[in-house]
């Protein structure tokens, strides 16, 4: 990934596999928060700190994403990344993304936290406890124990969707209260936990799926709901990624049964027929935009099984709860020159 940095700091969504960097500038905060606590994670484990000019300039992106205008409705929190494509014939446009993700930010914290361990540089704690702080002020709905989607032109995005309530939920757990965190297991099973599907065999276009079946049913968790008109119609389907998300705030919470059932409902999924050991990412294929979702193995779905069943604690660090983490936070030096 170091060939692949931009000389901001940032790195692309995706890459071609054969040629790299792909010509378009389309840059995520949400997926650098992933990408750079890997980095940090990597070597706050190994000791080995070949990559730390990486993790700077990626932690320095990172942070130059956060709103510090406090009358600004977004304050404390992170600007969505750089460019964007036209839905109907998906052209790209070089501009810079205002909105602010509740996804986005938590991915972020990891990174920010991440950097805050491996560079000891209060910058990025700091910039890391305000995008918390702002997170839970700005993004959480209390009336319906959950959160926005984020914060668009200046006011709360209002639309329902899984991820943002379940890793928001985990991050809050050690800095607000449990009560936020239970209120949003418990409004994520109320309003997205889906029963009985089946993995959808198609040959249209859209819905196309023909590798991977099973004779039994599955329950989990679907990634929108249609509450709000913002996601009409939106598949009733079980979203493994979504649905691991869920074991690990249920986990956070103590509630091991609870996260039990459904990773083992996602190890089914796992060893449907026409599966080579990855998890298939969703039961059924709704391809066309703005869904594109398909039944095919995910890396993404894949990794979140391992995690969960071998290193839980490493989604989502929580630096104010975890002891191991707390011992290295105690040694940060505020470096800033």
């Amino acid at each position: 990934m170091k060939y692949e940095q931009n000389s901001d700091g940032s790195f692309n969504f995706s890459y071609d596999i054969y040629i790299g960097q792909l010509f378009e500038g389309y840059v995520r905060t949400g997926a650098m928060g992933w990408l750079i606590w890997g980095m940090c994670y990597y070597t706050l484990e190994t000791g080995d700190r070949s990559y730390i000019d990486m993790i700077k300039k990626g932690g320095d992106w990172m942070v130059s994403r956060q709103v510090t205008d406090a009358k600004d409705p977004r304050y404390g929190l992170m600007t969505g990344g750089i460019g964007s494509y036209n839905m109907s014939d998906y052209s790209y446009i070089d501009v810079d993304i205002e909105w602010c993700s509740v996804e986005h930010q938590c991915s972020g914290l990891q990174a920010l936290e991440g950097c805050a361990l491996v560079l000891k540089n209060k910058k990025y704690k700091e910039c890391a406890e305000l995008v918390r702080d702002q997170l839970f002020l700005k993004c959480y709905d209390k009336e319906n124990g959950r959160f926005y989607q984020g914060i668009n032109g200046g006011t709360p995005d209002s639309a329902w969707a899984l991820d943002c309530t379940t890793w928001a939920g985990n991050l809050i757990f050690s800095v607000i209260n449990k009560e936020c965190s239970i209120s949003c297991l418990e409004t994520a099973k109320e309003v997205y936990l889906t029963k009985n599907k089946s993995i959808v065999q198609s040959t249209n276009k859209n819905y196309y799926n023909t590798a991977y079946s099973s004779s039994q049913t599955f329950s989990g968790f679907k990634p929108y709901s249609d509450r709000t008109p913002d996601y009409a119609g939106a598949p009733d389907i079980v979203w493994t990624e979504g649905t691991l998300g869920y074991a690990s705030l249920a986990l956070v919470l103590g509630e091991e049964a609870e996260a039990k059932k459904y990773v083992d409902e996602c190890i089914a999924l796992q060893n449907c027929k026409g599966s080579t050991g990855g998890v298939i990412y969703t039961t059924a294929t709704y391809g066309m935009l703005p869904w594109e979702f398909h039944v095919w193995e995910s890396v993404v779905s894949s990794s979140w099984l391992y995690l969960i069943i071998k290193n839980p604690d490493v989604l989502f660090p929580r630096t104010l709860r975890q002891v191991y983490y707390m011992a290295k936070i105690t040694n940060i030096k505020d470096e800033r020159s």
